[in-house]
């Protein structure tokens, strides 16, 4: 006979349940427009990038320093950053040294790679040497505070020459890869 009384309990329960979630809304004479919704769109920091997917020497003497074949292209436009921030490029060798096409072959460190300024809209360049110790990324360019837009499409890489080395420096393919880095900064 207990069975009544656990009705009689859940039936309390659900109307405490149901007067509980309609004591947030408001009774309004209709038509009524004193209600009101605030939208928020967060927005992060982004910008669509693009850089080129392989630079290249044709290198014909050792001995000599050689520009990349073709300029190198980076860009970022519909930058979007914080009030008075900038945009950072910058770029690092995954590895201390270039794989070279045969094994104990003389081949170039990170180091032996290096860029010029370059002209860049609505930033300034930034003329360094690769590096790849402990993953340390080298400053390429930065945008102007709050620019919408920044790009190179002169960007020079040099590979420094190597002097006549014992096992010397083999023909083929010596290939590097390196990461491009962009970042907001405060100037």
């Amino acid at each position: 006979m207990k069975m009544p009384n656990t009705m009689w309990l859940v039936a309390v329960v659900v109307g405490l349940l149901v007067s509980v979630s309609l004591a947030s809304a408001t009774v309004v004479t209709l038509p009524n427009t004193g209600q009101g919704s605030t939208f928020t769109a967060t927005v992060s920091e982004q910008a669509n990038v693009s850089v080129s997917a392989a630079i290249a020497f044709a290198v014909d003497d050792v001995t000599s320093t050689t520009d990349n074949t073709a300029d190198a292209s980076v860009s970022a436009t519909v930058i979007v950053l914080t009030n008075g921030n900038a945009l950072k490029i910058e770029l690092t060798g995954n590895a201390e040294t270039f794989a070279p096409p045969a094994a104990g072959g003389t081949t170039w460190d990170v180091e032996d790679v290096s860029w010029d300024t370059a002209t860049w809209s609505n930033g300034t360049g930034n003329a360094a040497s690769l590096s790849a110790t402990g993953g340390t990324y080298i400053e390429v360019a930065h945008s102007d505070a709050n620019a919408a837009s920044c790009a190179s499409t002169d960007l020079t890489f040099t590979l420094a020459a190597k002097s006549a080395a014992s096992p010397a420096v083999k023909s083929g393919a010596h290939t590097l890869a390196a990461t491009w880095k962009f970042s907001s900064y405060t100037p």
